[in-house]
């Protein structure tokens, strides 16, 4: 099952808890079982208790914890994070997490690593949908009539054909390149399909002439 870019936020985050808490007490002695990511993530930025983690934090760390309660912000309204965002997500907690010498900075390497197979993974799968989708004749300038092609929809899906019915004369069938509901091998029969009969109406095109 694959998991979302905001499941990855989140865990991360718990990766952040996990690895912050012993920290924070450390320098302070405060119990932080109790506390949640941002509670810790603000705690450390205060003005008040920001003294006591400058020995071994400083400026650009600082600036890494009010990105992350910001990221924190985010994933808590349920916003959408894209591959770029929650790569930056990582990076940035991976990054805190090492300068507090923290041993879940190991596993956010880890958790990246699976997060860029994921990514690559669906890329692909993607780029192979679209070179699918290029093969796609163009039949748009045909202006083709619904009945033209109405004995050869029998190997199109249901869902397919009421689309193609609904849209009158196929001046704008090349729309079907934009639906992503259309899974690749429904597309490989379309090609199928339609080839002949762009040939077809190609032939009496020139014979018109």
């Amino acid at each position: 099952m694959s998991i979302s870019n905001q499941e990855f936020v989140g865990r991360i985050m718990d990766l952040l808890k996990k690895g912050l808490a012993p920290f924070v007490e450390k320098y302070t002695g405060e119990p932080t079982k109790n506390w949640d990511v941002q509670k810790i993530l603000k705690y450390i930025t205060n003005r008040e208790s920001w003294s006591h983690f400058e020995v071994a934090l400083g400026e650009k760390e600082r600036s890494y914890i009010n990105k992350l309660i910001e990221s924190r912000n985010n994933w808590a309204h349920q916003e959408s994070f894209s591959s770029k965002e929650t790569s930056r997500v990582m990076d940035t907690a991976g990054l805190l997490l090492a300068a507090v010498k923290a041993p879940e900075s190991k596993d956010v390497e880890k958790l990246k690593e699976n997060f860029q197979s994921t990514s690559v993974t669906g890329e692909g799968l993607e780029q192979g949908k679209q070179r699918t989708i290029a093969r796609i004749p163009d039949i748009s300038k045909q202006a083709l009539r619904v009945h033209e092609i109405a004995k050869k929809l029998d190997m199109i899906s249901k869902e397919l054909i009421e689309i193609i019915k609904g849209s009158g004369e196929l001046e704008d069938l090349h729309s079907i390149k934009h639906m992503n509901s259309i899974p690749p091998h429904d597309i490989e029969r379309i090609i199928k399909v339609l080839s002949p009969v762009q040939d077809n109406v190609s032939s009496e095109t020139e014979e018109a002439e």
